[in-house]
Order: structure tokens, then sequence, then C-alpha cells
């Protein structure tokens, strides 16, 4: 490892350790409660015991609304770590009964199978006298902000209107935006289509959070998922819970508890420039178990930096002779893939230490009239996204800029 590289994750290290301090007293700092154990339901009140107890939001006559991740693409059996688990939801329905007669309700965008019978919410809800509502079907208000992403939102109204609101994600890494929790299960809330808003999701997510902040976030990393998640990743069983009422400083815990650096992750740092909340671990005080007792090293999820320009035949001639493998992608089209080692991807080294290249592919039809460019990076990465994206910049002005200087360059395409 290079130098600056142990520089950085001694850095990181030293951050993950403040932040055990300050729950000694140093200061007074947002709080988050991790909790270890195998009784899902008494860890939930254990967590809110550590929080406080949160007897001010749970007053007779309240309406709760609590958002689960429920959502996948395996059929009506959930893989572990994709969904809420059912223990995690009973236990803060009975926690929040003992403190008082609140009207509860479970709302979740679902958009595929029958999902609350396949978790067993159905029956929880049934046993527990909850209301299961389908957010897709109810009413979307528009609500004006000045969002980083738009300045105007369809917000569901039972949301924007309930007394408390509590968010109950799942701890996950995430293809598009590095890591996933509290904030990112409040993408459940935007109306169908909203795939149309994933390149722009690190924005949309602190604009949803300035919407409507949860009063409490209770993430269930029972069992958790790394790699490709939100779907397709491996589950990583955990045995724990993480809550409080700090949207921002709660995911920030969750990354960190990762093995990932909360610094790398852009709606964290979006967030806190909004002032939604605390994304310093030196400035979050850890209750329960400490961080640096409970991190494992997640594996991250990979995406891709697209790019495109122009293209002439000419530039695709040359593109395909640099290329250590040429395929053909569409002979209906006759379309080319030019395929490059990862030693081809040179960026600046002293500027990004840790930085492991992968290869890249440029495809383009016969004519090369476009061409397109794609290489994967880790996603919790900014500092790999970055370089990945620089260094297709700096391939393309070493090896194509004498013939590219009428050529205008569209980049990057997002995602």
């Amino acid at each position: 490892m290079h130098r600056q590289a142990l520089s950085g994750a001694i850095r990181f290290l030293a951050l993950v350790g403040l932040a055990c301090l300050l729950s000694q007293g140093w200061a007074k700092p947002a709080v988050v409660a991790i909790v270890k154990g195998d009784n899902p339901e008494q860890m939930v009140a254990q967590a809110i015991e550590l929080l406080g107890g949160l007897n001010d939001l749970f007053q007779d006559g309240r309406t709760v609304v609590i958002k689960p991740n429920l959502t996948s693409l395996r059929g009506d059996l959930p893989y572990p770590g994709e969904t809420t688990d059912v223990r995690v939801a009973r236990g803060l329905v009975k926690v929040i009964k003992m403190m008082g007669k609140c009207r509860l309700s479970f709302a979740e965008g679902l958009n595929a199978g029958n999902l609350w019978d396949a978790t067993g919410f159905a029956q929880l809800a049934s046993d527990e006298l909850v209301t299961l509502t389908n957010i897709a079907a109810g009413n979307f208000v528009p609500v004006k902000i000045d969002g980083l992403a738009l300045k105007e939102y369809r917000f569901p109204e039972q949301i924007k209107q309930c007394d408390v609101f509590i968010d109950l994600p799942v701890m996950k890494t995430h293809r598009l935006t590095g890591t996933s929790a509290g904030m990112k299960n409040l993408y459940g809330l935007l109306p169908f289509p909203r795939d149309v808003l994933h390149s722009d999701a690190e924005k949309v997510l602190p604009d949803l959070v300035q919407i409507r902040k949860p009063d409490l976030v209770l993430v269930d990393a029972i069992v958790a998922m790394e790699g490709q998640g939100p779907l397709d990743g491996t589950s990583v069983p955990m045995n724990l819970i993480v809550a409080g009422r700090d949207i921002v400083a709660v995911d920030t815990v969750c990354a960190a508890i990762m093995g990932i650096d909360p610094g790398q992750i852009q709606y964290l740092n979006y967030a806190k420039e909004r002032g939604l909340g605390e994304n310093d671990l030196r400035q979050i005080m850890v209750k329960g178990v400490a961080i640096e007792e409970v991190m494992r090293k997640f594996k991250p999820a990979r995406w891709f930096i697209q790019m495109e320009m122009a293209g002439t035949p000419e530039l695709a001639k040359r593109v395909c002779s640099l290329a250590d493998k040429v395929s053909e992608i569409d002979s209906g089209r006759g379309g080319r893939s030019a395929e490059f080692k990862p030693e081809r991807l040179k960026v600046d080294r002293a500027k990004y230490p840790a930085f492991e290249p992968s290869g890249f592919a440029v495809s383009m039809d016969r004519r090369g009239r476009k061409l397109h460019f794609e290489a994967s990076y880790d996603v919790p990465s900014l500092d790999n996204r970055r370089a990945t994206e620089e260094g297709i910049k700096n391939w393309i002005s070493e090896n194509l800029g004498s013939l590219t200087k009428e050529i205008p360059i569209v980049l990057p395409l997002g995602g």
C-alpha cells in the first residue's frame, strides 16, 4: 500500500476512535445507539432506551407511520439482507404500544409480488392491528423546496402529514450511492417511475430528508448485505441494530461499521452541507457497542462511469488499433467493442494513491459515429470515481487528441 493510502486509512481509523471517545462526554454531539445481540425484539427496546426512551414521540392519539425496506427481485421469497426483518418491526411496534395509544401503519411503495405476506409483515399487522399502506397507490402532493436535484417533488401525503415518521431500513452497500441505510430507504417514497432520478440519487436523498426528516431511524443490521446491493449482493450476518434521531449521523455510523469512510459518501456530504445532520464521526456520540468492536470491511459495490464523444471512421479505426481486444457486439449493425486492460487507465498517483484501475471498453458502430466509453469502479469512493473519469479523459487526450480537435466531447453520461 502506498504511504499516502496508509495515511488515509490511519486517519479514518482515528476518526472512528474519536467517535468512541466522544461517547464519554467530550461534547454534545448527535447520539447513535449500536446494539449487538441475538434477540431482535429485545435489541430494539435496548436501542430506544439508549436514545433516552423517546417518550416525547409516542403520545396517545398520534399517527405513526413506519417505512420498512421491502424490495426483492428474487420473487416472493426475499433473500436475507434484502428486506427489513419482521422481528425488528415487531419489537418496534411493541415498544411504541408500551408508551402510548398511537395509530400505527406500515407504508411501503410495493411494486412486485406480495411482499407483505412473504416477509411476515401482513401477519404482524394483523396481530398488532397495524394498517398496511401501499404508498404507490396513495395520494401524492406537490412540495416545493430549494432542492439539489429538483425544486418540486410529488411526495406521499400520508408521510408529509403524519405526527411521527419512522425509517426502518436495512444496512447494505449500494451500486448507485455506495451505502444504503436510512436516507436511501426514503427513495421508496418517490412515485413511479423513479428510476429516471437514479443518476441524481446522491442529490435526491438530501432533498427527501429536507421535505420530511424521520423522527427516528432504526436500522436493521441483523443480516446486512455487501457487494452488489441493494438486491444482488451477498448476505452478511451482523446481529446489530443501529438507531438514532439524526438520519445523517445514523447513516454515517452505518458506513463506518461497513468499513467505508463516510467522507467518501457524497449524499452524506450534501446532507451535512445543507444542515440536515452530522456526518463527522468526531461529532457523533455512540452509545452501546463501539464502532470498532463491530466494524467489518464490506465488499463494495461496483458501478460504471459512462462517457460518450462524437466520432469518425478515423477515430474508430484508431481506437481499435490500440485495443487489447476487439470483438463484434452487434452483427446486425456492425457494432464493435474495443477492450483495454487496467494498466491502460493512467491516473495521477500522487493525487489518487489508493486507486486500483479496472479495464475499460469503447463501443461503437462500424462507422464510428459515436464512441461510448465505460469503466467500472468501487462505488463508495469518490476518489475512485473521479480517478476513473480522469483516467478516461487522459487516455482520450493522449491517444486521440490529434484527431479530436474539432470533435466535441460529452462527459459523463451519469450512473
